[in-house]
C-alpha cells in the first residue's frame, strides 16, 4: 500500500454512501423479518466503524512501511474484532461462543470485501493513474528538454565554422550569424514555462532560420506567413522547431539548386491551423515518421487533446499541418 496526498474527502463520498446504503439495506431486510427498526440499524454503525478503522490502518501501514503480511494480518484481525462488535449489537446475534466467532468472521469478511471494492481498489487504481500521469509528464518534460537542446554540438560547430568562413569575405554576415546564435542560445537556456504564444515561438524560429539561411546562402529561403489573429495561440515551447528543421534538412536542401520552406498560420472554422511546407522531393510512400514528428504529435495531443497532425507529401514537396482547437484551453 502506497501513501498519497491526493486523496480527498470528496473522493470518499461515494464509497461511504455505498457502504451506508448496504447497512441500511441490511437493516431493512431485518426489519421486514420482524426486528425493530432502531436495533436493526445498529449494525450499520459496525460497518462504518470497520471501514473507518481499516482506512486509518491502511494509512498507518503506509506511513510505517509495514510489510504485506503484517498489513493484511492486521486487516484480518481488525475485521474479526469489528465483526464481533457488529454481531454483538445485532438483534439476532448468535448465543454460543463458536457461533459468535463464526458470525463475527463472516460479518467482518463481508465488510472487508466491501471496503476493498469500494475504498481500497478504486484508491489504488486512482493512485496508479496519478503515478502514470506523473511519469508521463516527466517524460514530456524530458522530451521538451531534448528539443530545447536542439543546438547540438554539430549544429553549433557548423555555425561557428560558417562564422569563421565569413569573417574575412563577409564580416557583416558573420556578425549577424554570431548575434543570431547568441540570441538563440540565450532563449534556449531560459526556463519560462511550458507554453508560449505563436508570436514568441516564431520569433525564436526566425533567428533559427536566419542562421541556416546564412549558412546555406543562395540555396535556402524560409518564409513566415502568419495571420495576425493566430499570434496569441499558445503552443508548447519549441513544438514547431522539429518541423522546420525537418523541412529544411530533408526538403528544401535536397532540392537541386536549393528550395524554400514556408511556415504559415490561419484561423479556419474555429480552429487554428499551422503548416510547415517545403518544395523538396517529398517523402517516400513507405517512409516512417522520424522521432521529431512523433514527439511533435505526442506533445500536441498532450497540450490539445482535440488537436491533430497531418502530413501531405508528393514529388513537389511535403506539408505538415497542425490543427489546434481554439475553444479548448491547453493543458
Amino acid at each position: 500500500m502506497q501513501a498519497t496526498t491526493t486523496d480527498s474527502p470528496r473522493h470518499y463520498a461515494l464509497p461511504w454512501a455505498a457502504l451506508l446504503f448496504a447497512g441500511v439495506a441490511h437493516a431493512a431486510h431485518d426489519t421486514l423479518g420482524g426486528d425493530r427498526l432502531l436495533p436493526a440499524l445498529l449494525p450499520t454503525l459496525g460497518f462504518a466503524l470497520q471501514a473507518a478503522v481499516l482506512s486509518l490502518g491502511q494509512g498507518l501501514a503506509e506511513r510505517r512501511k509495514w510489510s504485506f503480511a503484517a498489513t493484511w494480518a492486521g486487516a484480518a484481525l481488525t475485521s474479526v474484532a469489528c465483526g464481533m462488535v457488529t454481531v454483538a449489537i445485532h438483534p439476532a446475534r448468535a448465543h454460543s461462543r463458536v457461533g459468535l466467532l463464526l458470525a463475527s468472521a463472516a460479518a467482518g469478511a463481508g465488510v472487508l470485501m466491501l471496503w476493498l471494492l469500494l475504498f481500497y481498489f478504486p484508491t489504488q487504481l486512482g493512485r496508479a493513474r496519478t503515478r502514470a500521469l506523473a511519469a508521463e509528464n516527466e517524460q514530456r518534460k524530458a522530451e521538451l528538454e531534448r528539443l530545447r537542446a536542439n543546438l547540438q554540438p554539430h549544429f553549433l560547430l557548423n555555425t561557428l565554422n560558417a562564422v569563421a568562413g565569413l569573417l574575412i569575405v563577409q564580416p557583416h554576415q558573420a556578425r549577424q550569424l554570431v548575434i543570431a546564435l547568441g540570441d538563440l542560445l540565450r532563449d534556449s537556456l531560459e526556463d519560462q514555462g511550458g507554453l508560449r504564444s505563436l508570436a514568441e515561438e516564431t520569433a525564436w524560429l526566425e533567428r533559427y532560420a536566419q542562421i541556416l539561411e546564412i549558412r546555406h546562402a543562395g540555396t535556402l529561403q524560409v518564409v513566415f506567413d502568419l495571420a495576425p489573429a493566430t499570434l496569441t495561440a499558445q503552443l508548447p515551447r519549441l513544438l514547431l522547431q522539429p518541423l522546420l528543421e525537418t523541412a529544411i534538412k530533408h526538403g528544401a536542401l535536397r532540392r537541386p539548386g536549393g528550395g524554400k520552406v514556408t511556415l504559415r498560420s490561419r484561423q479556419v472554422d474555429g480552429a487554428i491551423e499551422i503548416a510547415v511546407a517545403d518544395d523538396g522531393p517529398g517523402m517516400a510512400p513507405d517512409q516512417p515518421w522520424g522521432l521529431g514528428l512523433h514527439l511533435v504529435k505526442d506533445r500536441l495531443h498532450l497540450a490539445y487533446p482535440g488537436g491533430a497532425l497531418a502530413i501531405e507529401t508528393s514529388g513537389v514537396g511535403t506539408c505538415v499541418s497542425l490543427r489546434l482547437p481554439t475553444m479548448e484551453n491547453p493543458r
